[in-house]
C-alpha cells in the first residue's frame, strides 16, 4: 500500500466512538473517511469531507475505506465485525468482543477464513506505561508470584453490559500479556450489589489461577467515589505498579533495597498507539490475529464467570 493515509470508516458515535474520533482527527497518516451513526449531532463532530450514514452496512461496502473500527454496543459487535471481515476489510473491535463464546469463536473462524487482520481494542495493553511494565519483566526475566488489579469508577450503568463485561476485559487482557498463558482455575463472586438512581451497582471479584503456581485477584466495580486503575504484579524480586490515574504511571519497589524507581515514558494516549497500530497493519498487509485470539480468550473466562455470578444468585452449587 502507498504512503497516502489510511481512510478508516467508523460505526457508532457514542462516548468510545467521540474518543476515537477526536484521536484520529489530531493523527498524520489516518483519516475518518465514513461514520455511521444515528446520533443527530454527529453531522457536527466530524470534519468536512467525511461522508455519515446511518446504516453501517454502507461502510462495510464501501470501497473508500481501508479498515472498519466497530464502537458499537456489544451485542451488536458479531455481526458487524463479521460482515466487515467477509467484505474485505480490516477490522477494530471494542471490547468485548462478543458477549457470547459461540460468536466469538464464529467470528474467529470467520477471519482465519479470510485471512483478515483484525484487533480488539484492549486499550490498556497500549499504554507505554503497561508496555514498560511487560518489556521490564522480560528484561530481568522476572518470576511473576501474584497479581492484583482493582479497576471502576462512579458508573457507568448500562443496560445491555454489566461491570463484569465492562471493567472485566481490560484487567483480564493485561494478565494474560504478562503472563502469556490461559488460567486453568476462573472463580468469580459478587461482592456488593445494590440499586442507584442511576441503576444497578455491582462490585465482582474475579480470581484466576494459573499453571505455573500464578494467582492473580481482580476486583471491578462501578460503585467507587472515583475512577481507579491500579494493576500490581509481584515478582521474587520488584513488585511493578501500573496506575493509569496517577503520576507516574508505573512505579517499581526494589525489594531487596526498598527503593521505588518512577518509570518516565512516553505520553502518548493509548488510543492513539491503538489506531497507529490499525493503521500501520493495514499499510503492511497485515494478517494478524493475535488480538483477536485474546478477544476470544476472554470472552470465555468472562463466560465462565458469568455462570458462577447467575449460579451464585440462583441457589445453584454448580
Amino acid at each position: 500500500m502507498s504512503d497516502k493515509a489510511i481512510a478508516v470508516g467508523l460505526v457508532g458515535a457514542g462516548v468510545w466512538g467521540r474518543a476515537y474520533i477526536r484521536t484520529i482527527d489530531r493523527m498524520p497518516g489516518v483519516e475518518l473517511a465514513m461514520l455511521a451513526s444515528s446520533h443527530p449531532e454527529s453531522a457536527g463532530l466530524v470534519r468536512p469531507g467525511c461522508v455519515l450514514r446511518s446504516e453501517w452496512r454502507d461502510l462495510v461496502s464501501a470501497d473508500v475505506i481501508d479498515g472498519l473500527i466497530v464502537a458499537t454496543p456489544p451485542a451488536s459487535h458479531a455481526e458487524i465485525a463479521s460482515e466487515g471481515i467477509e467484505a474485505g476489510k480490516a477490522v477494530l473491535v471494542e471490547k468485548p468482543l462478543t458477549l457470547s463464546v459461540s460468536e466469538a469463536r464464529s467470528l474467529l473462524d470467520t477471519a482465519r477464513r479470510h485471512n483478515a487482520f483484525v484487533m480488539v481494542d484492549h486499550t490498556h495493553l497500549y499504554h507505554p506505561a503497561f508496555e514498560s511494565l511487560v518489556e521490564r519483566l522480560r528484561n530481568a526475566n522476572a518470576t511473576v508470584t501474584s497479581i492484583i488489579a482493582n479497576a471502576g469508577a462512579d458508573g457507568p450503568f448500562r443496560h445491555d453490559t454489566s461491570v463484569l463485561w465492562d471493567w472485566g476485559p481490560h484487567d483480564i487482557a493485561m494478565c494474560l500479556a504478562v503472563l502469556g498463558c490461559l488460567p486453568v482455575g476462573i472463580h468469580a463472586a459478587r461482592l456488593e450489589q445494590r440499586d442507584t438512581e442511576r441503576g444497578c451497582g455491582e462490585t465482582v471479584q474475579i480470581e484466576l489461577e494459573f499453571s505455573a503456581g500464578q494467582a492473580a485477584s481482580i476486583t471491578v466495580s462501578n460503585l467507587l467515589a472515583a475512577k481507579q486503575r491500579r494493576f500490581e504484579v509481584d515478582t521474587r524480586g520488584a513488585t511493578y505498579t501500573y496506575d493509569d490515574q496517577s503520576e507516574p504511571n508505573l512505579a517499581i519497589l526494589d525489594k531487596a533495597t526498598d527503593r521505588l524507581e518512577s518509570v518516565a515514558v512516553d505520553p502518548v494516549m493509548p488510543l492513539t498507539r491503538v489506531v497507529e497500530t490499525f493503521a500501520e497493519g493495514i499499510r503492511r498487509g497485515s494478517q494478524d490475529r493475535t488480538g483477536l485470539e485474546m478477544g476470544a480468550d476472554i470472552v470465555a473466562i468472562l463466560a465462565t464467570c458469568q455462570q458462577q455470578l447467575d449460579s451464585a444468585v440462583s441457589g445453584d452449587p454448580r
